[in-house]
């Protein structure tokens, strides 16, 4: 049997890691710094989500995030928003799209931000957004009094 050549051996390589990188491959959008991680879809949005009028020309995909545990399905902000709280805002451990999220139900209080708080909005469930509060480096749901930054 007569050995085969030598030299296909890298352009095989080379169209097999092609084809992976083109399929995870994500189109950034214009001014974003970089595409959000890849989360499975929802079949299903999350219940009663209100997205602040600050964010609606935010796209946005529904899909489950493990982490959230029975809040997994949320709202992903593809293009993550930073935002400012317009006034007070509660600081909470969950979510509120349903009774058993709500305040008195689960969710802890972790205490109130002081208007002009800046986040970085990631999710919505509820009337709440998923942020990472840039002051103090933690993350918390937030109620939806925000406005662009």
């Amino acid at each position: 049997m007569k050995p085969r050549p030598f030299w296909l051996f890298p352009f095989a390589c080379m169209f097999v890691v092609a084809a992976t990188t083109t399929v995870n491959a994500q189109t950034v959008p214009a001014g974003a710094a970089a595409p959000v991680p890849i989360l499975p879809l929802s079949s299903t949005p999350p219940p009663d989500t209100d997205v602040p009028p600050a964010l609606a020309d935010i796209p946005e995909e529904p899909v489950i995030f493990s982490y959230f545990g029975p809040y997994a399905v949320v709202d992903e902000l593809m293009i993550p928003p930073l935002i400012t709280a317009a006034g007070p805002i509660g600081c909470w451990s969950a979510p509120n799209a349903d009774g058993d999220q709500s305040v008195g139900g689960g969710a802890v209080d972790f205490g109130t931000k002081p208007a002009g708080t800046q986040f970085i909005a990631f999710f919505a469930r509820g009337t709440r957004l998923y942020v990472f509060d840039t002051g103090v480096g933690n993350y918390c749901w937030i109620d939806n009094n925000v406005t662009r930054s």
